[in-house]
């Protein structure tokens, strides 16, 4: 264990039959491992009973069993289910998102218990959510009554009811090491436990820093490099470090990017075998995220009616179905069919094909599978009997659960989904039958809820939460992205408990005053945790000021680069060659794929770099109708058309009706001639009729909105435009660009999908096409950025608008009647020319990062990008992390 806990303070407060006690299963094993580096070799140890909080209470509960009937567990998660059918069938309750209020009903509830009060303290007619939230916990609390149930949250409770019974199993001395703040609840045991003339004492471990600085940067990327670059060094010479992220749970992506950059800055390379983290992370990934239990998931999903295309490429390209000895020819067979343009293939149709293949016999396995899924029954059964039938599906379709002997990373995925698979069997706590559907509707939602990852202790670098490094001790603690917006945490008031109720006896989010307590209490500790203090925040956007946590604003504030030397972008020296190819050229210059390079390299550098550099394709998924490339190009192209003839506002509002749908008209058509012969080779004329229909409805109504507009005249349709970024230049086309008033400039951009502003900003900006062209037009009084959003039932106009009579960029949006929706909201409290100096600063990094033909699997949102991304099949992000 290498998070290191200093015993030798720990020892005078020990007796030969003391419990030590902990918040955590972390602090129980940093104060064990402590004990054993104690023991000189041979010495053989009576045993230092140590434990965590819910270990013990685990204890408590077995040595009860001996004694007394015991009613079953439920996990909150299990009751949060029960909970979300109630709200699904009260045709009283007007609010959606039922899963959301149930999450919430079981914290109030959770709250109570661990409060100590009762559903009767509670006063009906306060509220509806009150009246409805007693309503539900009384119905449960009658069906536990009935069936014998207990919450697990509410096991402490109960031992506490019969701990007369268990006096003779509780040791004579309890020292609670590494508590921050109990609940009433866990006060009430503690005193229960004086009274029974346990001695209960508390130990607070504290080391007095040596240093202690705060660090100041742009962004929370800079900052988690700082920590990866100070961690490195400090581990190069024998000490633990521990890296406290705020938040660790929301920011997991970037931490792994950075962190995975600066200690194996190689594996990014396609021929590096991938080798386990020399850091730990404590906070895992969702268990669903997993490649083997994704797999498991998508078989899980086949239809008895028949499969999607996708699935028959899953099929295909899998690695976690076996297909025997005669795997070769049926993967053949089902990429035959994947080159039939179906969006889905019936089990019938599937079945067909097989039998009348020459080598059918080869494909009897696939055959029998398909059989098996069309056979299918959803009918109701018992939570056992449907759990049953799920493991044997999946072994039918040759995903094999493995043995406990193999100890490998994809075994440890497929043991933990089996553990969740098992939980399904709770359903029957509530429910008699349930159907199939339930069933898997319940198990990706815990798959949802677990998370995984394997941690290495033997490594001496750990990412942390705040939570769980309460009571540890380090050699080395750098807490990361700990702002005054952020620590303390805003309060959050559960709307099924009344107000008064929760600041009266402060709740978790019920106050200011009560959440600034809190996290003032493990900020203390945070700060006696270990001799070398390191506090790093990020500046405030608009003012650049230091935007600190006021809990370590007192720290004096130092140049990171006295600590260690920070190289931004820094590019490693290779040992190896790239060899020159006619298809792959990253020797820089003119690149191509213009602002969507940018674009896609902040979404995932790889997925970039293997579509515009390796000009790497995906299949083409099938598309009923005309395909949104398509789409989007009638569209530009019928709008320049359109406005050549306009050129201005003013002349679009004195065009009649009639003229201007003749107009509209007329371009469609003309645009429509040059890609008419494809469109009808891949579609019906019908089909492009309807679709030409439905453009004409979109853009009168983007030109209702155009003539609401200030004044405007069009100066340039479907310009070539170049950007320099470092070592590459940039060529695009700018859909439009308008002259308004004093001769300033508009960016307009057609957009046929969905638009986020948002997107815009930070360091990796997803859309990052109007940051380019506001940095291609330099010299350019740049007025406003918009994006014309021509979709079916979101035409709108929305963007940015500077004001230059004061610092303040504000956000809008436009419809065709005149609404304009956070109008008076500034986005940035900058100026347009510090937006620009940031927007610079954020494209150059992703330039640097593409220059120098750097490639790694680091999706920004791994849930959005990599649905979308046609590399899976050879990115390694679902490549399994051998143990070595």
């Amino acid at each position: 264990m290498t998070i290191k806990f200093d015993y030798q303070s720990l020892k005078p407060h020990l007796s030969p039959d003391s419990l030590v006690l902990t918040p955590n299963s972390r602090t129980q094993k940093a104060v064990y491992a402590a004990r054993m580096s104690e023991l000189a070799e041979g010495k053989v140890d009576a045993g230092l009973k140590v434990q965590s909080m819910s270990q013990l209470i685990d204890e408590l509960w077995s040595e009860l069993s001996f004694v007394i009937p015991l009613p079953k567990r439920i996990s909150a998660f299990v009751l949060k289910v029960w909970l979300e059918k109630q709200i699904e069938s009260e045709s009283e309750w007007t609010l959606t998102n039922p899963a959301g209020v149930a999450g919430k009903v079981v914290d109030a509830y959770q709250n109570l218990i661990h409060w100590r009060l009762e559903l009767t303290q509670l006063a009906q007619g306060e509220s509806t959510e009150i009246d409805f939230f007693i309503q539900w916990i009384s119905d449960y609390q009658a069906l536990a009554k009935e069936k014998s149930l207990l919450a697990d949250f509410a096991v402490l409770n109960f031992i506490i009811d019969h701990l007369n019974r268990l006096e003779t199993k509780l040791s004579k001395q309890i020292l609670m090491v590494g508590f921050n703040q109990l609940t009433p609840l866990e006060s009430y045991f503690f005193k229960q436990l004086e009274q029974l003339g346990i001695q209960v004492n508390d130990y607070q471990p504290k080391k007095e820093p040596e240093m202690a600085n705060q660090f100041v940067f742009d962004s929370l990327d800079e900052e988690l490099e700082f920590a990866a670059h100070y961690a490195q060094k400090k581990q190069k010479q024998g000490n633990a470090v521990a890296i406290v992220v705020d938040q660790l749970a929301n920011h997991l992506p970037e931490v792994h990017y950075q962190f995975s950059r600066v200690f194996q800055p190689n594996e990014e390379l396609p021929w590096v075998v991938l080798s386990k983290p020399e850091y730990n992370v404590s906070a895992g990934f969702p268990l669903s995220d997993q490649p083997v239990v994704k797999a498991a998931l998508t078989l899980l999903g086949f239809q008895s009616r028949g499969l999607k295309q996708q699935e028959i490429h899953f099929l295909k390209n899998s690695p976690f179905i076996e297909w025997g000895e005669h795997a070769e020819k049926i993967r053949y067979f089902i990429h035959q069919i994947c080159l039939q343009p179906r969006k889905q293939y019936s089990i019938d149709f599937l079945i067909k094909s097989i039998d009348d293949d020459p080598e059918k016999e080869c494909l009897a396995l696939l055959k029998r599978r398909l059989q098996v899924t069309a056979d299918l029954s959803h009918g109701k059964k018992s939570s056992e009997k449907l759990v049953e039938i799920i493991k044997l599906y999946l072994n039918t379709w040759g995903w094999v659960f493995s043995s406990d002997q193999d100890s490998s990373f994809e075994t440890q995925a497929k043991q933990s989904f089996q553990t969740a698979i098992n939980a399904c069997k709770r359903l029957s706590d509530f429910y008699e039958t349930i159907n199939y559907r339930e069933a898997i509707d319940f198990l990706k939602q815990q798959l949802l809820q677990q998370t995984f990852q394997i941690a290495s202790d033997r490594v001496s670098v750990h990412v942390l939460g705040v939570l769980e490094a309460s009571g540890l001790q380090f050699d080395e603690l750098v807490l990361v992205g700990f702002t005054r917006d952020t620590w303390p945490q805003k309060n959050k008031i559960n709307p099924f408990l009344p107000l008064e109720l929760q600041r009266e006896h402060l709740m978790p989010g019920s106050s200011a005053e009560r959440e600034y307590q809190y996290s003032s209490s493990l900020s203390e500790s945070l700060l006696t945790a270990s001799k070398n203090l390191l506090v790093t925040s990020t500046r405030s956007e608009g003012e650049k000021k230091n935007n600190v946590s006021q809990f370590f604003a007192h720290l004096t504030e130092a140049d990171p680069r006295s600590l260690v030397q920070l190289e931004t972008n820094q590019s490693l020296e290779p040992d190896f060659e790239w060899l020159s190819d006619d298809q792959i050229d990253l020797s820089g210059h003119v690149i191509k794929g213009g602002a969507y390079l940018l674009s896609d390299y902040a979404k995932c550098p790889f997925m970039a770099m293997a579509k515009y550099q390796m000009r790497l394709t995906g299949y083409e998924p099938v598309e009923v109708g005309v395909e949104p490339r398509s789409k989007g190009t009638w569209l530009h192209e019928a709008m320049e058309l359109i406005w050549q003839s306009l050129k201005s506002q003013q002349s679009l509002c004195d065009t009649s009706s009639a003229e201007l749908e003749e107009l509209v008209d007329v371009s469609l058509h003309t645009a429509l001639e040059k890609s008419k012969a494809y469109l009808l080779s891949v579609t019906e004329n019908e089909i492009v009729d309807l679709e030409y229909l439905k453009l004409k409805k979109l853009i009168m109504q983007w030109l209702a909105i155009e003539k609401t507009r200030s004044q405007f005249e069009v100066a340039e349709l479907e310009s070539d435009y170049s950007l320099n970024l470092g070592e590459i230049n940039l060529n695009f086309r700018i859909d439009r660009l308008d002259k308004v008033l004093n001769e300033q400039i508009e960016i307009i951009d057609y957009k046929t999908g969905s638009t986020t502003i948002n997107n815009w900003f930070g360091v990796r900006p997803t859309e990052a096409q109007m940051p380019a062209y506001v940095l291609a037009l330099e010299g350019a009084q740049v007025h406003g950025l918009n994006y014309a959003r021509i979709k079916t039932g979101e035409v709108a106009q929305s963007g940015l608008v500077f004001q230059n009579e004061d610092p303040q960029i504000n956000v809008f949006e436009l419809t065709e009647y005149g609404e304009k929706k956070n109008a008076d909201k500034p986005r940035k409290d900058m100026s347009f020319e510090q937006l620009k100096q940031q927007w610079r600063t954020s494209l150059l990094r992703l330039a640097d990062g593409i220059s120098s033909g750097y490639a790694p699997v680091s999706p920004k949102e791994p849930n959005k990008t990599c649905q979308y991304c046609d590399f899976s099949s050879v990115c390694r992000i679902a490549e399994e992390q051998p143990n070595g």
